[in-house]
């Protein structure tokens, strides 16, 4: 609401001087040689106020120029890209066994190829192959985002301009004791197992219709580097719980 009220009345103070910055400009044009022009002859006055007038035609649309070109760089509502998109994940069971068994499976599923003469993408039948619901399986153990989160990137222009002002004798919004550390890591982590699954099938579905152009050795590095993406979101989690997920996981 701050930013709104400031940016309205930024956008005033603007449309002010678009109006009269230039009439400002034409005035002094056509002012200073008025007491001159009351002692010349009448011709004389005429062709001085023509010269005037064709330099405040050329100067007013100049300065609307300029003042319009400032707001357009004035910050828009605020909106950032720092915190993950919802992939529409059930949140009420986040960092339990129920939640890790799933993403547990998924590493078993990537290791259980790892065995075969050739992939194909029927043996990972069972893992997504679309982002939303791959990361969304990541994201019902994950840390959910805090309030905090949200407020400081839907008011991301407010804390900038304050220093992250939480109030008298408490510490800025952003100090680096309140950083999620966790929640950043998985979310870090989560996204790159996705781009290294992401990379897998798009190759599995080259061999697919290209046979004799794939190369078996690129998916299995491919395949290698997505159970490693895979490990090191699991590394975050606690190893009682993922002793207990590798267990219960099929």
């Amino acid at each position: 609401m701050i930013t709104t009220m400031l940016r309205g009345r930024l956008s005033t103070t603007l449309l002010f001087l678009a109006a009269g910055f230039p009439y400002c400009i034409g005035w002094s044009f056509l002012g200073n040689d008025a007491p001159a022009q009351r002692h010349q002859s009448h011709t004389s006055s005429s062709s001085s106020r023509r010269e005037a007038l064709s330099k405040f035609i050329v100067v007013a649309p100049a300065a609307m120029l300029l003042v319009a070109s400032t707001a357009v760089l004035l910050p828009s509502n605020a909106s950032a890209r720092n915190l993950p998109e919802s992939t529409g994940a059930d949140l009420t069971r986040t960092g339990t066994i129920e939640t890790l068994v799933p993403i547990v499976q998924i590493k078993k599923t990537l290791l259980r190829a790892t065995n075969k003469s050739s992939l194909n993408q029927q043996l990972f039948a069972s893992i997504p192959t679309t982002e939303q619901d791959f990361k969304r399986i990541f994201d019902q153990y994950s840390d959910p985002v805090s309030y905090k989160q949200k407020f400081m990137d839907q008011n991301a222009f407010l804390v900038y301009y304050t220093q992250g002002f939480d109030g008298p004798n408490r510490p800025p919004m952003e100090s680096s004791s309140d950083i999620p550390e966790k929640q950043t890591l998985q979310f870090g982590a989560r996204n790159e197992a996705w781009v290294a699954w992401d990379d897998l099938v798009a190759e599995l579905q080259f061999a697919a219709t290209h046979p004799n152009d794939a190369s078996p050795q690129e998916l299995t590095t491919m395949l290698q580097a997505t159970i490693k993406a895979v490990d090191n979101y699991l590394a975050l989690a606690p190893p009682a719980d993922l002793t207990e997920a590798m267990a219960r996981a099929q």
